[in-house]
């Protein structure tokens, strides 16, 4: 059976990875054979020899991967746009910022004490380095403590719910689907083991 030249229209071109050898997986169509089903597969490969797959089987795949990264963030989003977790961002920083109020309090307290003379030097060098350095660990948790931020996961919610309503659009061009898929995949990792397909679908950052 003849094969054709790969298809150039591929909304998966540059997409799918081998996971055996890292080669990617190409569209292929039977000229000769306008019935068959068109494949996923290495193109004349000789060293590898990872078994191909149905084209649209692959669509239906990675089609179904998305939707769950899609529910994925969708639920995470839930959970962090709530009254519940913004109580709890700012109740955490009030309590660092009401522990600092009392930890300043407390350097200038020993200062004092000291210079009336009721502190040794090195009494005061000790209380005073513990109160620094106690300062010091609540300003780095209060640099790392993040408000809920929902602004990402909306963008991510909105691009993969983009790709896959072009997906079933049969108007929209394989090349611009291809482009709108590399716009929120990273690559996609291909394996076959004899009976069934699998497709790791890695979203960009």
């Amino acid at each position: 059976i003849a094969l054709s030249k790969v298809v150039v229209s591929n909304e998966l071109a540059n997409l799918i990875k081998c996971s055996k050898c890292g080669r990617a997986m190409k569209k292929q169509t039977y000229n000769t054979r306008p019935t068959y089903r068109t494949r996923l597969a290495h193109i004349h490969s000789i060293t590898c020899k990872m078994k191909s797959t149905y084209f649209d089987d692959a669509m239906e795949a990675i089609t179904q991967a998305l939707k769950e990264h899609l529910n994925d963030f969708e639920i995470e989003l839930s959970e962090k746009d709530t009254p519940a977790e913004i109580a709890r961002y700012e109740a955490m920083k009030a309590s660092f910022e009401a522990e600092l109020i009392k930890l300043n309090k407390r350097k200038k307290n020993i200062m004092n004490i000291y210079e009336v003379g009721d502190y040794t030097r090195d009494e005061f060098k000790e209380r005073k380095q513990l109160v620094e350095e106690r300062i010091l660990e609540i300003n780095e948790q209060l640099d790392n403590l993040q408000p809920p931020n929902t602004e990402e996961l909306e963008e991510k919610i909105v691009k993969i719910s983009q790709v896959l309503a072009s997906l079933d659009n049969d108007t929209i061009s394989a090349p611009v689907k291809n482009q709108m898929l590399k716009g929120i995949i990273e690559d996609i990792i291909y394996s076959h083991d004899g009976k069934t397909a699998h497709f790791e679908v890695n979203l960009r950052p």
